[in-house]
């Protein structure tokens, strides 16, 4: 054997191929799952989390028959004495939520109505099918409690119910040790997951969009201090309960949106802020715009992930685009596609071609469990 051939056949020291297979460089990984494990070790990874998240779970309450939870509700609340919703696309939450809040002729008062019909719909449901739910409520005079919000009703009577052998997704993401979470949901599901895993201190605060920030409590309101793993920030960008005003529930909330966080972003950008602070701190826009993107439970086609897709995706440079990872159920795991193998490809390409973001089918649940065992076995 010649000194080349040795060269050539020799294996290289165990610990050198442990230490290289931690650190592939960006984009190298043959796995999807270890190159997102190191960024997340690396906290250079940003999760944009749904509101739909654990629609499934919620689901197998009601109509499993249903792929929408977003559907069900807006189809329930529509027929309400209370809307009355007059036309055919009652199941699209956005257009029922501006249809009553033009006719309630007050959209603060008309989000505080789609509250109490969350509570008081899963209430009724739980006194009606679920006696140990049932007994909680009364136990707790959870019924007479003024202003009940959503996420400490259900998080009282433990819903949505857990699965026989799958640990809650919430708590997998919180085991992620991330600085920064960013959700579209109106709930503090995740701060409470945080902490239950022992995080010294979790900030919740929510985006500014619609302005009034005086109506928001100062430990709520976006901060200029930035977060880390042991002290993360929950961003709520599209509005927290217990805030009605800075939710984003309608057409005319969506179109406003995006209106107003673009443009005060512009102004940030070029000094000519006035007044109050932007509505998305500048620090953490700027890691939006810089760092790549989780982007976890959203449908394609709904409202919430294309004015994501609008607002924060395309405001990334061109040049230095990395989107990152989006995770989409199967075509043929949603309604409205009719030809789910041409959606499919649809799909890539609609997320890759401008955004450069890599797509993977798979239930949230799937993704996030692979993720962690991949996560824990790099730590």
């Amino acid at each position: 054997m010649t000194p080349d051939q040795a060269v050539t056949t020799q294996s290289p020291p165990p610990r050198f191929t442990g230490w290289a297979q931690k650190h592939h460089p960006l984009g190298e990984a043959d796995d999807i799952y270890q190159d997102l494990a190191r960024r997340v070790k690396e906290g250079k990874i940003i999760p944009i989390l749904s509101n739909s998240l654990r629609d499934d779970r919620f689901m197998c309450l009601f109509d499993p028959a249903e792929r929408s939870l977003a559907a069900f509700i807006s189809s329930r609340w529509a027929a309400t004495e209370q809307v009355q919703y007059p036309m055919h696309d009652a199941d699209n939450l956005a257009r029922v939520a501006q249809y009553y809040q033009v006719t309630a002729g007050n959209p603060e008062k008309a989000k505080r109505d789609f509250l109490s019909f969350m509570v008081q719909g899963m209430m009724g449901f739980a006194v009606e099918t679920d006696p140990q739910a049932a007994a909680i409520i009364e136990e707790k005079n959870l019924g007479g409690t003024p202003d009940l919000l959503f996420a400490d009703l259900v998080s009282e009577i433990g819903y949505p119910p857990p699965i026989d052998g799958q640990e809650d997704l919430m708590r997998q993401l919180a085991k992620l040790k991330l600085p920064i979470y960013i959700t579209t949901s109106y709930y503090d599901f995740l701060e409470r997951a945080l902490i239950a895993d022992g995080r010294k201190r979790v900030r919740s605060e929510v985006c500014t969009w619609s302005g009034q920030i005086s109506k928001i409590d100062r430990e709520h309101r976006p901060s200029k201090v930035e977060p880390t793993p042991e002290e993360p920030l929950v961003f709520h960008l599209f509005g927290l309960e217990r805030y009605p005003h800075t939710m984003v529930l309608s057409v005319d909330d969506y179109l406003n949106f995006l209106v107003e966080v673009l443009m005060r972003e512009t102004d940030a950008k070029t000094s000519q802020s006035k007044g109050d602070p932007p509505p998305i701190p500048i620090y953490l826009w700027k890691l939006l715009v810089e760092l790549p993107l989780l982007v976890l439970g959203f449908r394609l086609h709904d409202w919430d992930f294309q004015v994501l897709y609008r607002g924060i995706v395309r405001a990334k440079p061109a040049a230095s685009r990395d989107g990152g990872v989006v995770i989409q159920l199967k075509p043929d795991q949603q309604s409205g596609f009719t030809n789910p193998s041409r959606a499919e490809s649809y799909l890539r390409e609609y997320l890759s071609q401008e955004a450069k973001f890599t797509v993977k089918f798979e239930t949230p649940d799937q993704f996030i469990g692979a993720l962690y065992k991949t996560y824990i076995e790099r730590s």
